[in-house]
């Protein structure tokens, strides 16, 4: 957890393509995993199941503290994520891929109702 904190706070993001060597020995996330305390709050653990909440607080060198609270994550159906969520992430993924599939792809699977042909869309994966 200390790490994925880390990486979050100094990379502004913790996507599956930041998961690397490179940044497993990052000094200034490995620094900053040293003061990152993980524990367990009793009210939100007490709601599980039901809820999958997370409280994370920064303490400002102010001695002001920052504080954001979720009941749920990212993704679930009482916190949904945004069609452009998702193409983010999709293209974070498909990095691979030339942008123009990318792009033909987000565009028929967002329309997918209206693809007679799942080859047409299938195509810019496979390339045939």
């Amino acid at each position: 957890m200390q790490f994925c904190a880390a990486l979050a706070l100094i990379q502004g993001d913790a996507s599956l393509n930041q998961f690397n060597e490179t940044m497993l020995r990052d000094e200034t996330i490995r620094r900053l995993m040293e003061r990152i305390e993980v524990i367990i709050d009793p009210d939100i653990d007490q709601k599980y199941p039901e809820k999958w909440g997370t409280e994370v607080t920064i303490q400002l060198k102010t001695g002001d503290a920052i504080v954001k609270r979720a009941e749920y994550p990212k993704g679930d159906p009482e916190n949904p994520v945004t069609a452009k969520d998702l193409i983010d992430k999709f293209n974070t993924l498909t990095y691979f891929l030339p942008q123009e599939k990318r792009a033909a792809l987000v565009e028929g699977v967002m329309n997918l109702e209206k693809v007679s042909d799942i080859r047409d869309l299938m195509k810019h994966v496979t390339g045939n």
